[in-house]
């Protein structure tokens, strides 16, 4: 982990770690203020980065259909395009039949 990805773990943790302990607690609208997002010429937004410490917090992480037009999902060795997105991590991952990137991407192995 790089010192920039350690600074940020910590940063999250501490702008959030009181709230993620109560899901009840948790207002997307007000962790949403502080991530900017870039959109497309099409108008659909571009999805970005996401810390180890929220992709696997294992709270609030629904899909949203966001796009008009497909985007690469974000899981490692997934080709395939998706117009979902995480509204947490805000990054596309797939959710089709037999195939669930969405609950992959959030699920760390050896769990």
């Amino acid at each position: 982990m790089t010192l920039v990805d350690f600074k940020l773990e910590v940063a999250l943790s501490l702008m959030y770690g009181e709230n993620f302990s109560n899901p009840d607690n948790i207002n997307l609208a007000v962790m949403r203020q502080n991530i900017e997002v870039t959109l497309a010429q099409n108008g659909d937004p571009i999805g970005g980065e996401v810390s180890d410490f929220v992709r696997y917090d294992g709270r609030n992480h629904l899909p949203e259909l966001v796009a008009s037009k497909g985007r690469t999902c974000k899981l490692e060795g997934c080709k395939k395009r998706s117009v979902y997105w995480c509204q947490k991590c805000r990054v596309y991952l797939c959710i089709k039949k037999g195939q669930n990137c969405f609950e992959e991407f959030h699920t760390q192995e050896g769990c």
